[in-house]
């Protein structure tokens, strides 16, 4: 009985530690993309490198986010598999736009960054921001967030990000109300939502609404941060 308590401990001591070399081995990097005669588009991004089967996971979703976030014309993208024909179909639709109006016209661009804001062992919170320009009086700025579990390399949905999210929306809503100065200017005043986007970062939770989420363009992206200090006791997962 004591040989197989002690097989036994192994087993779990060996289980264990390798499950924890696997999460520590997930990395990422820096990365860029582009094309031949691409004048429009700039893509700094960043790469997951370790376990083959969690960073391709991590990888695909990031270059996913970065090809939609290319789809700001009419065209079917459907068929667009990687960033660089990303890039391509953006050139090629300025291209057919530009010889369709025959007039001098500003050039569209589009420039993404891609940013790791928070790492532990078990999670990573990724930061896409983009701004396009596709004609009219202005260019639009996005953010969007990505939550990852790099033990399996899949998305977090916001809800399980918290013990708790009923209780953490009634923590954020305070939170809200003290970092907007005039609610008359959001679309519906009396109404809190979450937001789209909610990340982990080194200070605490950012939580994000991008332009036209609740407010007209005027206002622009609202953002505001619960420190740990506050948000820990709603946290399905270990911030440090």
């Amino acid at each position: 009985m004591k040989k197989l308590n002690h097989t036994a401990l192994i087993i779990i001591l060996i289980t264990f530690f390798s499950c924890k070399k696997e999460t520590e081995t997930i990395q990422f990097s820096e990365t860029s993309f582009n094309v031949e005669n691409n004048k429009l588009v700039e893509i700094n991004s960043v790469l997951a490198k370790g376990n083959k089967n969690i960073v391709s996971k991590i990888n695909n979703q990031i270059n996913g986010a970065l090809i939609n976030a290319l789809h700001v014309v009419d065209g079917d993208t459907t068929s667009l598999k990687t960033v660089e024909e990303g890039i391509s179909f953006f050139n090629n639709a300025y291209n057919s736009f530009s010889e369709e109006v025959k007039e001098a016209t500003p050039p569209w661009e589009t420039q993404i960054d891609v940013e790791v804001m928070y790492q532990s062992e078990v999670l990573a919170s990724i930061a896409i921001t983009t701004y396009a320009y596709t004609g009219g009086a202005h260019g639009l700025t996005t953010i969007i967030f990505k939550n990852f579990d790099l033990t399996t390399g899949n998305l977090i949905d916001n809800a399980d990000l918290f013990t708790d999210y009923n209780s953490f929306k009634k923590l954020s809503e305070k939170y809200f109300d003290k970092n907007i100065e005039d609610k008359n200017s959001l679309f519906e005043p009396s109404n809190f939502k979450m937001p789209v986007n909610i990340a982990y970062s080194g200070e605490g939770i950012v939580l994000l609404y991008n332009t036209y989420e609740i407010a007209p363009y005027s206002t622009g992206i609202i953002e505001f941060l619960i420190p740990y200090n506050e948000s820990e006791p709603y946290l399905a997962l270990n911030h440090l």
